[in-house]
């Protein structure tokens, strides 16, 4: 019995290779063992808190400078237009509808008969349009040129393309083809009342 107890006090001082050659589990051993354990469910928990504490991003409520009754929502509401001269500065000017709906610029066959110098109608792509008059004949496009005075009195000057329709009852529809290029933005007013912005040019 002797021989056994001096045996086990020598595996404290033996290395630990041979300890674990020999099979026997020390005290220091399964301290090891335990940190482990205690260091992995740690970690498993660390990485919970981590997913369960994601960020919500925030959702604030845009502010309506003015409101109306239920069902009562498109009050005052009015389609955005420009007034446009076209061809000439001596053209009665008309109103242009900017529709950010729309692709191309589109207009009218019967106000294309108005223009006293009427750009000859090319042959474009071919495509068939419909919410305008269910479905509505396109006769091809139009080179021209589009006037506008700004604010300060100075003139803008561009040069789209439109797309002749037969049967459309608005006489110009300015759409994305002509807005794009030009990098027009709009500053709205509840009023009504807008400014459109001419990209580069100011």
């Amino acid at each position: 019995r002797k021989g056994k107890e001096v045996t086990s006090a020598l595996y404290h001082v033996l290395p630990r290779k041979i300890r674990q050659r020999k099979g026997v589990a020390t005290a220091e051993d399964s301290s090891e063992s335990v940190d482990a354990s205690a260091a992995h469910a740690y970690s498993t928990e660390t990485r919970s808190t981590a997913n369960s504490s994601k960020s919500v991003p925030a959702v604030i409520p845009a502010t309506k400078v003015c409101s109306y009754p239920e069902g009562y929502g498109s009050l005052g509401a009015r389609a955005l237009h420009m007034k446009v001269q076209i061809d000439s500065l001596d053209t009665t000017p008309l109103q242009g509808r900017l529709d950010s709906g729309a692709d191309i610029t589109l207009m009218s066959e019967d106000y294309w008969k108005t223009i006293a110098e009427r750009p000859p109608i090319k042959e474009g792509i071919r495509m068939k349009l419909y919410q305008l008059t269910g479905q509505a004949k396109v006769l091809g496009y139009v080179w021209m040129q589009l006037f506008t005075t700004t604010i300060d009195g100075t003139i803008a000057s561009f040069d789209p393309e439109a797309y002749v329709v037969q049967g459309m009852h608005v006489p110009l529809l300015l759409g994305e083809d002509f807005s794009t290029p030009y990098e027009l933005g709009m500053e709205r007013a509840a009023s009504g009342h807008c400014k459109i912005k001419i990209g580069r040019s100011g």
